[in-house]
């Protein structure tokens, strides 16, 4: 996420402990880090709970970030991502692994009108290299 210039200005996390330690990794990375929101409602939440807690942000934050659990998460992605990479969609679908980031940018004046968008990238940890 730092690499691609990734930087959640909101994030709403599920309270587990796997992932409040996921953000806390992800924030360690990016060197700073928004202070995340951890609603009940989100810990293994149903997709359209999660859409509506992303609908509920502000008009002028640029990006959320949500860390969630499946399969919501997956769904949610898959619900939202309705242009984009035919291959990456179809690799979300397939498996939507655990540390995967699914960017999906939306043409919508707000956050309240947020429903369709397009898969910008989505990155699994394979993906990634190691040092």
């Amino acid at each position: 996420m730092a690499q691609l210039g990734l930087i959640p200005k909101r994030v709403l996390c599920s309270p587990a402990v796997r992932t409040t330690e996921t953000w806390s990794i992800i924030e360690r990375a990016l060197g700073q880090g928004a202070n995340p929101e951890t609603p009940e409602a989100l810990y293994l939440a149903e997709p359209q709970t999660m859409l509506d807690l992303v609908r509920d942000t502000a008009d002028d934050v640029p990006t959320v970030l949500v860390i969630a659990h499946n399969p919501g998460i997956a769904t949610l992605a898959l619900q939202l991502a309705q242009d984009g990479s035919r291959a990456e969609i179809r690799s979300m679908a397939e498996k939507y692994p655990t540390g995967g980031l699914a960017e999906i940018q939306f043409e919508a004046a707000n956050w309240r009108a947020a429903d369709e968008g397009r898969l910008v990238r989505f990155v699994r940890p394979r993906d990634l290299e190691t040092d």
